[in-house]
């Protein structure tokens, strides 16, 4: 959400990278839902759990605001309720 009250759809790198292995960066998209919400959408190896984290400022504390399971085509959807927030991050933690 920004300073207007709007959400804007926006691509932000996510890099995926089990221990020992190479990174594999992938989009997060976020997108803007229904009223007051926006839509996280990314990729994930399909069945993996992963936690869905928001920070309010550049360097602020992350917060777990949800969980999210991979489906067989591996897209994951999650929501969040952004009505209060005038500036949000998001991230994608597994495990």
């Amino acid at each position: 959400m920004d300073y207007h009250g709007g959400l804007a759809a926006n691509i932000v790198q996510v890099i995926n990278q089990a221990s020992g292995t190479s990174p594999q960066i992938q989009p997060l998209v976020l997108l803007k839902g229904g009223d007051s919400t926006a839509l996280i959408r990314f990729h994930g190896a399909p069945g993996q759990t992963w936690r869905i984290q928001a920070c309010d400022a550049i360097g602020g504390t992350w917060t777990t605001i949800g969980t999210a399971m991979a489906g067989s085509d591996g897209l994951i959807d999650a929501t969040d309720a952004v009505g209060m927030y005038s500036l949000r991050f998001y991230r994608a933690v597994s495990p």
